[in-house]
């Protein structure tokens, strides 16, 4: 989608959160994406908790020293259906939160007093963060064949997925509302063992939202 979709600003806190984030280099269209997924995070409030995940994003940003695993900026959003290259999860979630905001702002009267635009972000940025923590890593020999990422061995035998985003935002001393914790638990787009669960507006939102990347979109 063209754009950043500029969000409202909410009553009673500053704007302004850290120094504008530079352009990144033509030439690296990965740091670019990544970019912009921070000046998204910046204009969550209150501004403390936009600190918070941008700290996040960046601890997670990069790959293990060893390789053995891909980070925030190069992981795919899976390995076959969808978003499945070099750099899929951050352009995944940055799909996901455009089309969330464009959604919103085009008929924000269900959503008044419920959903804000920042909880709007944080549900899509945290809707597959597990993804860019010891999920992935390279696989040379299915990259001829389309998969060029596998999953670890291990991935989803210690903590289910949605689980695993929660530990990684409850390490960083994050705290959510029951809203966004609903979110990222039963907005799911695919198959889930919690769909059944009564869903948020929040969390339906952004399931949409998450669809709309992974079966129209699909780049």
């Amino acid at each position: 989608m063209a754009g950043e979709p500029v969000m409202e600003e909410e009553s009673g806190v500053e704007p302004a959160l850290l120094e504008p984030t530079p352009e990144a280099p033509d030439s690296d269209p990965l740091e670019a994406n990544f970019r912009r997924l921070v000046r998204y995070l910046r204009q969550i409030q209150p501004r403390e908790l936009a600190k918070q995940l941008m700290v996040l994003a960046f601890e997670l940003k990069d790959d293990a020293p060893d390789g053995s695993w891909v980070g925030l900026k190069r992981a795919p959003a899976g390995r076959r259906m969808h978003h499945n290259r070099e750099g899929g999860l951050v352009q995944h979630i940055l799909q996901m939160i455009e089309f969330a905001l464009m959604i919103y702002h085009d008929n924000p009267q269900p959503f008044k007093g419920v959903v804000r635009p920042s909880d709007l972000i944080i549900a899509c940025f945290l809707h597959d963060l597990h993804k860019a923590r010891a999920c992935f890593r390279e696989d040379p020999a299915g990259r001829a064949k389309g998969t060029p990422f596998e999953y670890l061995p291990d991935v989803g035998k210690q903590l289910p997925n949605d689980v695993m985003t929660l530990w990684l935002v409850n390490q960083a001393g994050i705290k959510l509302t029951q809203d966004q914790i609903n979110a990222v638990i039963l907005a799911e787009g695919g198959y889930s063992l919690y769909r059944h669960q009564e869903r948020s507006k929040l969390a339906v939102l952004v399931s949409m939202a998450d669809e709309y990347s992974a079966l129209v979109l699909r780049k």
